[in-house]
């Protein structure tokens, strides 16, 4: 029975969970693909994206599937960082996908493969795979791939099945009948997402020190904050807000996804989010406004992040609101940034927010605010 768990008043969580373990064994025991796609197993899969929400990192975006047009022979949940795909069809994506007995649960860092196969066949597009994969692998720290070191096995003669055990660069398997501890299963998904993060930057500088080292591109990665103002000298406040205002600032994919669901919480909660641009997201309760920049650590470069937030919002506050009403200032970021930067940010009358432990955790006064949980 797959035990659900609602989301904890003041933990401003997505959605309810599930345990990890108890949804999977659900599913083990319960799908069939000769019931076809019409069944409650299947909208346990295609349900991923709310089940799992606690569990995802901010700005990954879920999908789970059992097949499209039939039934497949091993059904999946994977795990997709947009700014590097959106599509278990190519990139590089994290999987939990089952053999086709339905006795073994694999959580494999792997790549999508349908374009491959289109553009090479099947026998040249597992070649092609198995090195992408040995190459990522090679790239990422070894520290990182320890842990993830089976062999994956789907048991399964199928095209598909044979094309994810080619694309499989790191790897935990487990017996459906034997499976961990629930704590042991979430820190294994916790690992392999963060092992996702390296192999995600290893492939990019392959991509760039090594054109052609592997056969999927890479989504490109626009910081926000790049040449937003680069050569302009405003001579007033009013040049300075008609620039920015009338400025296209690019937006990775991941950090949409952030905005789209804190607003949606935060909407939850009582206060009415909008999008303002250039503003990333702007809240309103009980007549006060709070301006919220979000900000995507890469490669845990939390000083990055918080000097590129205090800078904006500073700015926004200064030349985007009269003085006598100032904003309330909210930084927003998709990991923790250490409490030395939580404090440096507080110094300057900016509350922080993170996403930690399936909730958004946030300062001192974001709490008071009632913008985050602990």
């Amino acid at each position: 029975m797959v035990v659900s768990k609602p989301g904890r008043d003041g933990q401003l969580c997505d959605s309810s969970a599930v345990d990890l373990s108890a949804y999977f064994l659900e599913i083990a025991a319960t799908y069939d693909r000769r019931d076809g796609l019409v069944t409650n197993t299947q909208a346990m899969l295609t349900g991923a994206p709310e089940l799992m929400a606690e569990h995802t990192p901010a700005g990954l975006v879920v999908q789970g599937s059992g097949g499209k047009g039939v039934a497949t022979l091993t059904p999946w949940v994977g795990f997709f960082d947009p700014d590097e795909t959106d599509s278990p069809q190519r990139g590089v994506y994290v999987v939990y996908i089952f053999s086709e007995d339905m006795e073994v649960l694999a959580l494999t860092l792997n790549q999508g493969m349908e374009e491959l196969r289109r553009q090479l066949g099947d026998a040249r597009a597992r070649d092609r795979l198995r090195v992408d994969a040995d190459a990522i692998r090679a790239a990422v720290p070894a520290r990182s791939r320890q842990t993830f070191a089976d062999p994956i096995d789907l048991r399964s003669t199928g095209s598909r099945q044979r094309a994810y055990e080619a694309g499989n660069i790191a790897c935990q398997t487990y017996e459906v009948g034997t499976l961990p501890s629930e704590s042991q299963m979430r820190d294994d998904l916790a690992a392999m997402l963060a092992l996702y993060a390296d192999a995600v930057h290893a492939k990019r500088r392959l991509l760039l020190t090594s054109p052609g080292a592997v056969a999927s591109p890479s989504a490109v990665r626009r910081r926000t904050n790049d040449n937003v103002l680069a050569q302009f000298r405003p001579k007033n406040d009013s040049d300075y807000v008609a620039h920015l205002q009338g400025r296209v600032i690019n937006k990775s994919r991941r950090h949409e996804t952030i905005v789209s669901q804190y607003g949606r919480i935060a909407g939850e909660r009582g206060f009415i989010p909008t999008t303002e641009h250039p503003q990333d997201l702007v809240l309103r309760r009980d007549g006060i406004t709070y301006v919220v920049e979000v900000k995507v650590v890469y490669n845990g470069n939390a000083t990055d992040a918080v000097r590129a937030a205090l800078g904006q919002l500073l700015g926004y506050k200064h030349f985007l609101y009269a003085p006598a009403a100032p904003p309330r200032l909210v930084a927003l970021f998709s990991e923790p940034v250490g409490d030395a930067y939580v404090a440096f940010l507080e110094a300057h009358k900016v509350a922080s927010i993170w996403w930690q432990d399936q909730s958004w955790r946030g300062s001192p006064v974001a709490r008071e605010w009632q913008l985050a949980a602990m």
